[in-house]
């Protein structure tokens, strides 16, 4: 099974708006990276993401350029959130995720170590890891940041 984690891509300061949108250049490294993942055509079938406005809005811009009008908010995907639960309900390939730190660190070093804090990706604003989970464990196949695009 195929999945990709993404961090939301950067957002307004909380003094500036306290809903913390995506800034302009957010917006622009979002799309591209979006892009780019277009291009690979990896299988994304659903984007989903946190209750939070900046990873909606992350996760709308990378539903546009994959192609899928299947964007919905879950629940589990805050930035404190149970690592643990969130791994147990991964059950459908093809499904991009959008959300924040430390749960996409920790939720992807878990899948790949089976612990925490081994730092194997640096995540960014924007960028997207894509994860293989099979039998035999999970493997990161590659990881996209709006530098390298």
């Amino acid at each position: 099974m195929k999945i990709f984690l993404a961090q939301h891509a950067e957002a307004i300061d909380k003094e500036t708006d306290p809903e913390r949108p995506i800034s302009p250049q957010g917006a622009a490294n979002a799309t591209r990276v979006a892009v780019k993942i277009a291009e690979k055509n990896p299988g994304i079938v659903a984007v989903c993401h946190s209750g939070k406005l900046r990873a909606k809005q992350t996760a709308e811009i990378f539903a546009e350029h994959v192609g899928t009008t299947d964007v919905k908010s879950v629940s589990g995907m805050g930035p404190n959130d149970s690592v643990e639960d969130f791994i147990r309900g991964l059950d459908k390939e093809g499904i991009l995720y959008v959300g924040h730190l430390p749960h996409l660190d920790t939720t992807l070093t878990s899948l790949l170590c089976g612990g925490r804090d081994h730092g194997l990706v640096a995540f960014r604003n924007a960028g997207v890891a894509c994860i293989d989970i099979n039998a035999n464990g999970s493997s990161l196949l590659w990881y996209l940041t709006p530098d390298i695009c």
